[in-house]
Order: structure tokens, then sequence, then C-alpha cells
């Protein structure tokens, strides 16, 4: 699940375009999460819903709506830098003890 998580982020931070809709394809992956990638992933949820509310602001490039967007993004690479710690950890862990990674 980590690794499915890890890999769909990256795709979406590396993409062109962002969409709301990109979040709730990670959202079934929070139940999965440890408590500080939740708080993250929810908090960049709100912020990505706050930016679309006012939209209009966004259009007319207002301060606010350029530091929401710098805050998401911000958070969303956190969360990235922070799943793939523990991808890399768990992977580690398994490798160690002689067990299957994958």
């Amino acid at each position: 699940m980590r690794l499915a998580f890890t890999i769909l982020l990256l795709l979406v931070l590396s993409n062109n375009t962002f969409s709301p809709q990109y979040l709730i394809w990670l959202a079934p992956f929070v139940a999965f999460l440890s408590h500080l990638e939740a708080g993250l992933f929810v908090g960049a949820s709100v912020l990505t819903w706050t930016y679309f509310r006012y939209w209009e602001d966004v259009v007319a490039l207002s301060p606010m709506a350029a530091g929401l967007l710098i805050v998401r993004n911000t958070l969303l690479v956190i969360l990235l830098l922070i799943a793939l710690y523990n991808l890399f950890r768990q992977i580690s862990t398994k490798l160690r003890n002689g067990s299957r990674v994958l």
C-alpha cells in the first residue's frame, strides 16, 4: 500500500496540471498512513478546497491565492518526502529480516 501511495503521489506532484480530483485518488490510502502523513494530506486537501473556492482571487493573482498555493504545494512535497522515507525504511527492514520486499 505504501508503495502504491508513494508512486501515485509522485505522479500527481510531477504532473503539469494539478487538479483537485488527484487528491481524491490519494484519499483511500489515508487509512494506511501515519497520523502525521494523514494530517498533511488533510491540510493539503483543505487548502486545495479553499483555493478553488476563491477562484476569482486566483485569476486576479491575489497574494492570498499565491500563498495558499505555496503552502499547499509545500505540504504535499513534505508528505512525499515522509512517504519516501517511510517506504525506504520499510524496505530496508524487510531486507534485513530476510523477508519478501514486494
